[in-house]
């Protein structure tokens, strides 16, 4: 199992346990929509295809080879920090 945790500074945090790393990003992916609710729509949009983009990016290529070697794998950008974990 994986366990999938992030903060989006100013607007809350989250966390989830998943089979997979696509499991991990899906759940990221709502987790920060969740956080963001409320928030003007190009606000959202701006967030979701910058910070958000960029970590799912990783977490699906550097997320995945530090499971491998190390069982854990953490990256922040742009208000949003998450961290990903092999239990």
């Amino acid at each position: 199992m994986i366990t999938i945790s992030w903060a989006v500074e100013g607007h809350g945090v989250g966390a989830k346990r998943v089979r997979t790393t696509d499991e991990a990003s899906a759940a990221l992916t709502a987790g920060v929509r969740a956080a963001l609710e409320g928030q003007p729509p190009e606000a959202i949009a701006q967030f979701l295809h910058g910070a958000l983009g960029t970590v799912r990016h990783l977490l699906l290529t550097d997320g995945v080879t530090a499971l491998q070697n190390a069982g854990r794998w953490s990256y922040a950008v742009s208000g949003l920090a998450v961290t990903m974990a092999r239990e």
